[in-house]
């Protein structure tokens, strides 16, 4: 009985992977967009309304513009007020109906509105939840959201081992670090305070302080793939407490959580270099870190 369930299990297994799975294409929502319509608008701000949301549900990875046989419809209405406007949008679904609202200040946003809601509607996510870089409405700018924050800090702590025989052992070190961040939409410039200090091993350690940048390889709502390098001065002691100091460079290879959070969590491997032979060897020490940005 075992091996007759074994056998069905990888069986099962084999036909899940081997079945081919529908196309891109095929999954995106067919959406259609209705009426449009206003109250206290001009048919130019009408029309324009129209041409917006078309062109963001163009531009959405999960759904396409079609006329006939529609799995979604938009429809939209704008209402002002005395020093604003309300955008209302509502998705007609086989078998539900989901409905977005969000305030703008000047018409001179409504782009930004349009795409916040669109991806909303097609995701099924509150309009919170679609902000992205360049996507942020004004009066989401009074909040510390990642979004728009450009300076923070960051505390880190993990674990490294030398990689050479410069530090005259391969235990483990622990890892401290601070940072002073800039971040630039594609680009992190970074200034680093990094400690070593061995794990029951007195006296060995390795320092730096160090400066430089990385680029973000992909950059999600949640999350955020980067590398980059850095350049600086470092400090390496031995086992015996002989030391040595001078240029210094460092790699990154890291992830960032919750991207668009006011704290995010940072998880890289970092290798740090010391561009002088020490021992007879060049130090490199290579780890683990983990911190938050905020």
């Amino acid at each position: 009985m075992k091996k007759q369930i074994l056998i069905f299990l990888i069986v099962g297994a084999f036909v899940t992977v081997l079945l081919p799975s529908p196309p891109a294409e095929a999954r995106k929502k067919r959406v259609v967009v209705g009426e449009v319509s206003g109250s206290g608008t001009s048919k130019h701000e009408i029309d324009t309304l129209h041409n917006l949301i078309e062109s963001a549900v163009i531009d959405h990875k999960n759904a396409k513009l079609v006329t006939s046989d529609p799995t979604m419809e938009i429809t939209a209405s704008l209402n002002r007020l005395r020093r604003s406007y309300i955008l209302i949008m509502t998705a007609e679904l086989p078998k539900k109906q989901r409905s977005k609202q969000v305030k703008v200040r000047s018409f001179d946003e409504i782009d930004v509105a349009v795409t916040r809601v669109v991806a909303a509607l097609i995701e099924g996510k509150n309009v919170e939840e679609t902000a992205e870089r360049g996507v942020v409405l004004k009066d989401e700018q009074k909040e510390p959201t990642r979004v728009k924050a450009i300076n923070s800090y960051g505390v880190y702590i993990g674990g490294a081992v030398p990689l050479t025989n410069a530090m005259g052992s391969h235990k483990m070190l622990y890892s401290l670090g601070g940072s002073y961040i800039f971040d630039l939409d594609r680009f992190l410039i970074e200034i680093r305070a990094d400690l070593q200090p061995a794990y029951n091993e007195i006296g060995m350690s390795a320092s730096s302080f160090t400066f430089g940048g990385d680029y973000i390889l992909h950059d999600a709502r949640n999350f955020a793939f980067y590398t980059g390098l850095e350049i600086g001065f470092g400090h390496i002691e031995d086992a015996n407490n002989n030391s040595t100091s001078g240029f210094a460079t460092a790699a990154n290879v890291g992830v960032l959580l919750f991207r668009y959070a006011t704290v995010n969590l940072d998880i890289r491997f970092r290798t740090f270099i010391l561009a002088s032979k020490f021992n007879g060897s060049i130090p490199v020490t290579s780890g683990l870190i983990v911190g938050i940005i905020f």
